[in-house]
């Protein structure tokens, strides 16, 4: 199996009192993670229209904002980080451990949503769309590695379908609540800022989930040290 799925078995066996209060607190911010992963991919098409007329990143010949030409370059690149992520992060994601990607993802959100806050040039700004495009990516198979990583096989299906009805509950409410602040008044860079601030944040709740999983199999491991030696292999 892939890495950090080894210690499953003998996680199971931890005393239940030690460790579940850290499994239901690592299901709530898995919940919260996978969640937020989408409400900050709709943050850009949500508020696209207002940004394409924006004139801060300058006008082309006939007027026209540059941000409307370069969409037409851009679009098609976050569209290719999908799909390339998807295919590039899954041996990534074994080889380092889940629950370290969810820090980078929220690493990478928060860097995008900066650089899309202060920036005026198109070329940036279709960086930092790319950028947020690639930790989107990450999310799914980081969460469901940290499920298989740090709870009992009989739990898995409960988690699993408890992160999917967390992003479908992301991407309806992240739409909702960017509308929302454009409609009062704010500029769609200030509206940036409030995905921005939960994604620092996100960053040190993923650190937390990080250092309780790594304890959670070393604790695993330490369980199968403990256990009597297998008769050697005659081969």
């Amino acid at each position: 199996g892939a890495m950090g799925f080894g210690h499953t078995a003998s996680i199971t066996d931890l005393d239940k009192a030690e460790s579940a209060p850290p499994r239901s607190l690592l299901a709530g911010l898995l919940f919260i993670a996978v969640m937020f992963n989408q409400v900050s991919r709709v943050m850009i098409p949500s508020l696209l229209s207002t940004i394409k007329e924006d004139p801060s990143f300058g006008t082309a010949e006939d007027g026209s904002p540059l941000i409307t030409v370069a969409l037409q370059r851009i679009l098609p690149l976050t569209s290719m980080t999908c799909l390339l992520g998807k295919l590039a992060l899954g041996s990534v994601t074994d080889r380092v451990g889940g629950s370290l990607i969810l820090v980078l993802v929220f690493v990478l959100f928060a860097a995008s949503s900066g650089g899309l806050i202060v920036t005026s040039s198109v070329e940036v700004f279709g960086a930092m769309w790319v950028l947020n495009s690639l930790a989107y990516t990450a999310t799914w198979g980081a969460a469901t590695q940290v499920i298989h990583a740090a709870f009992p096989k009989d739990e898995w299906p409960t988690q699993l379908s408890s992160i999917a009805s967390a992003g479908r509950l992301g991407a309806a409410a992240g739409a909702v609540v960017y509308g929302s602040l454009l409609s009062r008044g704010l500029t769609w860079r200030e509206v940036f800022g409030v995905p921005a601030a939960v994604q620092v944040l996100l960053v040190l709740m993923c650190l937390w989930q990080h250092t309780t999983v790594r304890r959670m199999q070393a604790s695993g491991a330490a369980a199968d040290a403990a256990a009597p030696a297998p008769p050697p292999d005659a081969s």
